[in-house]
């Protein structure tokens, strides 16, 4: 066991990289671009630890624009028509594991059983028929988006998705700030947002993003507002039986699915790689290290 731990800030990742191989640092935090060699390596590959984070990343709708998005028959029709698993292999690999819901797993509640939306664009085209619709909408709606370079490519692949369908948009990059600043005013009709939870609880999800008493600034930036879903938020914090709680959650997220204020895309998935020497390292899903169970051989 250890008697002291040093964290290092190593700002230049070539630098931190070199001396995690030269065996100056035993946690290293891996770049994207280098995940897959260390996957190959022999040397690292059984030292690679994994878990998802308590973050989902989706494609939002304004369900109070003066859109079609405002029906969420048309909001269902764009959960039918994205190909959520293509578009993580696509895009981001072993980064990112398709989401079922709004849960991640780690997350009390998470609902592996969940299989609301598969994909199925003939059903998101009898759907946008059914809503006089027949073969797409009829006008071009502006995606806003991070102006990462990840972020810009998903917001294409959701425009291909959302093209067969007839559904066509303009994709608006923009800095973070002005993202979140249309986010927080409501000055959208779709856009591309994620959420990191700050203590895993299912509450930490659904209030902050679905109750109305958080539209806009506070996180519900679907502006979604539906009174019988608050007060299902509402009664679900008041439950205080644990397993009543927790099956009460699913019944929750159930409701906001049918409402569908969102394309639930993907959880990330956070990566470290270790030296051999090292044993008993676990990642959490938080990002905390139980540095006193580690050893060294």
């Amino acid at each position: 066991y250890f008697d002291e731990i040093h964290l290092l800030v190593v700002r230049d990742h070539e630098e931190a990289s070199e001396m995690f191989r030269n065996g100056e640092i035993d946690i290293y935090i891996p770049q994207t671009s280098e995940l897959e060699e260390f996957l190959e390596e022999e040397y690292y590959k059984d030292n690679i630890i994994s878990t998802p984070s308590l973050d989902i990343k989706y494609l939002g709708f304004n369900t109070q624009s003066e859109t079609p998005f405002r029906n969420k028959e048309i909001r269902q029709a764009c959960n039918y028509a994205i190909n959520v698993p293509e578009l993580i292999s696509n895009l981001l690999g072993r980064q990112a594991i398709p989401a079922k819901g709004v849960l991640p797993p780690g997350v009390k509640g998470y609902n592996k059983m969940l299989n609301v939306y598969k994909y199925n664009p003939e059903r998101a085209l009898d759907l946008l028929a059914a809503n006089r619709f027949p073969g797409g909408l009829p006008d071009v709606y502006p995606l806003v988006c991070s102006n990462r370079d990840v972020e810009v490519k998903k917001a294409e692949l959701v425009s291909g998705y959302l093209a067969q369908i007839g559904i066509k948009v303009d994709i608006i990059p923009l800095p973070w700030k002005g993202l979140i600043d249309r986010c927080n005013k409501g000055d959208t009709v779709l856009f591309l947002m994620g959420w990191i939870s700050d203590n895993g609880d299912p509450d930490n999800f659904f209030f902050p993003l679905f109750h109305s008493d958080n539209l806009g600034v506070h996180g519900n930036y679907t502006y979604f507002n539906v009174p019988n879903i608050d007060e299902m938020i509402e009664t679900a914090m008041q439950i205080k039986n644990p397993g009543k709680r927790i099956d009460y959650y699913k019944q929750v997220e159930k409701a906001i699915l049918e409402e569908a204020p969102a394309v639930f895309l993907h959880h990330q998935v956070d990566y470290m790689v270790t030296s051999p020497e090292l044993r008993n390292v676990h990642m959490h899903p938080l990002g905390l290290k139980r540095w006193g169970q580690m050893w060294k051989k």
